[in-house]
């Protein structure tokens, strides 16, 4: 069974994003993310943190554009974040951008 692997650092935007959250959220999704990285499976990943493809809008991509992703990164009801991700050879992850969210009812 193929093991997520989380990358942290190859796209910068992602470091920077989870900065301007702050100390105590940048601490959680960063520690969330390397202890979930190599010990989770592509099933718990899409069925426990809601992985899904991000619809883009034909008019702002061209053939072959990169498919953007997202999951759920849950601590509590006031800290919810969304992660967005590239997937270009899975099991490898790399995430793109962080931003708090909230669940849709």
């Amino acid at each position: 069974m193929s093991r997520v692997k989380f990358d942290l650092e190859s796209d910068g935007r992602f470091l920077t994003s989870v900065r301007d959250l702050g100390a105590g959220p940048e601490e959680h999704i960063i520690s969330a993310l390397e202890d979930m990285s190599n010990n989770l499976s592509w099933s718990q990943l899409i069925c426990e943190y809601h992985w899904q493809e991000i619809p883009v809008v034909p008019t702002d991509s061209f053939p072959g554009a990169n498919k953007y992703y997202s999951f759920i990164l849950y601590f509590s009801p006031d800290e919810i974040y969304e992660i967005v991700a590239l997937n270009y050879a899975p099991p490898d992850v790399v995430c793109v951008l962080a931003r708090k969210t909230r669940l849709r009812t």
